[in-house]
């Protein structure tokens, strides 16, 4: 098992996380912008929020596949129980690969 790669992609799961929620932050603060600043940030907000949660999926789907589970029961129930479900997901994922790093001798986060 490749381990740099699977605690790379970790990294990279927990940056999409990250920059969603961070978007999603944004975006709903600035609900009614009035300045071209605040428009132009509140555009930028809502293109990252989405784009982000996109890949937050494609990540967690490419790990779950490296780590032979099934990518219906990750990736579709965290969409079918979504707000809630990408972070128990992240959480639950974030244990399995610390735990499968561990195991290999990898770089446990």
């Amino acid at each position: 098992m490749n381990t740099p790669a699977i605690a790379a992609q970790m990294r990279r799961l927990t940056t999409y996380l990250l920059a969603s929620l961070l978007g999603l932050a944004v975006f709903g603060a600035l609900i009614g912008p009035e300045t071209q600043t605040e428009k132009t940030i509140w555009f930028l907000a809502g293109i990252t929020w989405p784009a982000c949660g996109f890949m937050f999926y494609v990540t967690l789907g490419s790990l779950v596949v490296r780590l032979k589970r099934s990518v219906i029961v990750w990736v579709g129930g965290s969409v079918v129980f979504a707000p809630i479900g990408p972070f128990i997901a992240y959480f639950n994922m974030r244990r399995l690969v610390k735990k499968t790093l561990s195991e290999n001798g990898g770089e446990a986060e």
